[in-house]
């Protein structure tokens, strides 16, 4: 299933699709490639449309600690995240499946300003 996305939202490693209407001579309607970096279009064009086919999850935290999420973070009020030694993840007390953990990655380790 493919959804449109906008060049400023491509990610990293996203699978894209360009898909132009009337391309001139020449050159493919469509193309699909990995991004190579953030906003990456392959080939800037304002007449193309860019849709995200895949976008790889990023891998979970491994080191104990405190941690905030891009999508849910403390900026926006919500609480942090806690990896325990046990590798058990809790949010404002609760377990917390890995599954779950997957869907506000990636996180970022809090660290205390004294340290």
């Amino acid at each position: 299933m493919k959804k449109l996305i906008g060049t400023e939202d491509i990610r990293k490693g996203d699978l894209i699709r360009r898909e132009r209407d009337n391309p001139p001579m020449g050159q493919a309607q469509a193309v699909e490639y990995v991004a190579g970096a953030d906003q990456d279009p392959y080939i800037f064009d304002t007449n193309a449309f860019y849709y995200l086919l895949d976008r790889p999850k990023p891998p979970l935290p491994t080191e104990p600690g405190w941690y905030d999420s891009t999508m849910f973070s403390i900026e926006d009020g919500c609480k942090p995240y806690l990896l325990t030694e046990m590798g058990e993840w809790y949010l404002d007390g609760v377990k917390v499946t890995k599954e779950s953990m997957g869907v506000v990655a990636p996180m970022y380790r809090l660290v205390r300003e004294d340290s």
